[in-house]
């Protein structure tokens, strides 16, 4: 297992620096008390804080074996007190070895070394603290970290989940729709079956190449509608008619596959099929204050659509795909004014995914 204050760049230089200031603060206790020559002050606290630290990385690699283990509260204890005093003593006795051999000419300094010993062995005790603390705190922000993160990862693929299954609702319920055209249409047209076939088969081409992408180009988007619309003109002929007024600069925005779709098959169903009397769908698009408005309008028989309840999956798929996708719950606007049906989408441009 890796030393989590080796391995994490920003716990490595806290941990220097603290240690630096526990030497800065070493070094002013001994010259503002003892009147020693300063280099030895400064060898003193280099030794002795400097072996500090590096054994206290060390001791890391133990900390967490001990903790790994499932044992009682009283046998960690015993194991942290026993960890204690090894390191600590192996550090006096080591600093006052290295002492002794760059200062063996100083009697009175090793004098003061013994007569502080008991001192040093105290703080000794408390660096380890200090270096317990340090552990235990850096491995409680790891595990929240790593909580975090798999709770990120866990929401993510719920997310993902839940727009592959929004995303399934759509192509077998137009594939339903069309093969049932086509049933129809082999029998009284069958040239016109074959087109819609070639048609079919360019749309769903383009649904199963894309199915892996959560954003398309706009324009790419729309040929795949222009696909649907002209299948369905196959199938309604006159009694349908769809414009698109679109801007080429709007060619490249970006919106969530397919999401389109379930707009138009509503036009389709409660429009065209409800109606005798010719049906326009109208698409109208532009670019405002970083979102790609759209609006999609058909005109509909008011009599037979007042006598249907509701409109379906569709609307519900968008709303719910576009919260899932940008977090805002104000993207999409219906309105039924007369006999004109219109939807609203405001797709977010330039904005981070959720």
């Amino acid at each position: 297992m890796l030393n989590p204050i080796l391995s994490i760049p920003k716990f490595l230089f806290t941990y220097l620096v603290l240690w630096l200031l526990v030497g800065i603060t070493h070094l002013l206790w001994l010259t503002n008390n003892y009147n020693f020559d300063i280099q030895l002050c400064l060898a003193e606290s280099l030794i002795f804080n400097g072996l500090y630290a590096i054994l206290g990385l060390f001791a890391g690699y133990s900390l967490f074996f001990i903790k790994d283990k499932k044992q009682s509260v009283l046998n960690i204890l015993l194991n942290h007190t026993a960890l204690a005093l090894i390191i600590t003593l192996f550090w006096l006795q080591i600093g006052i070895y290295l002492l002794e051999l760059f200062f063996s000419n100083q009697p009175a300094y090793f004098l003061f070394l013994k007569k502080t010993y008991m001192l040093r062995f105290i703080s000794g005790i408390f660096y380890f603290l200090f270096v317990v603390f340090a552990y235990y705190l850096i491995d409680y922000s790891r595990e929240l970290d790593e909580k975090n993160e798999n709770q990120k990862n866990l929401e993510l693929a719920v997310q993902e989940a839940e727009l592959k299954a929004l995303k399934s609702q759509i192509n077998p319920h137009f594939l339903f729709n069309s093969l049932n055209s086509i049933s129809y249409l082999t029998l009284s047209e069958p040239d016109k079956a074959h087109s819609m076939i070639l048609k079919l088969s360019d749309y769903l081409r383009y649904s199963i190449s894309n199915s892996q992408n959560k954003m398309v180009k706009f324009s790419d988007e729309l040929k795949n509608i222009n696909r649907y619309l002209e299948i369905e003109k196959i199938r309604f002929g006159a009694r349908l008619n769809y414009v698109v007024n679109m801007n080429s600069e709007l060619s490249d925005l970006l919106i969530p596959n397919m999401i389109l779709q379930p707009l138009y098959e509503n036009a389709i169903k409660y429009g065209v099929h409800e109606s005798l009397e010719p049906i326009t769908i109208q698409t109208s698009c532009k670019f405002f204050e970083g979102f790609l408005l759209l609006e999609i309008s058909n005109n509909f028989d008011l009599d037979s659509y007042t006598t249907k309840k509701g409109e379906g999956v569709g609307l519900e798929n968008i709303k719910e795909r576009l919260f899932l996708t940008y977090r805002q719950d104000n993207l999409l606007q219906v309105e039924k004014k007369q006999n004109i049906f219109s939807v609203r989408l405001s797709i977010p441009q330039n904005t981070k995914l959720a």
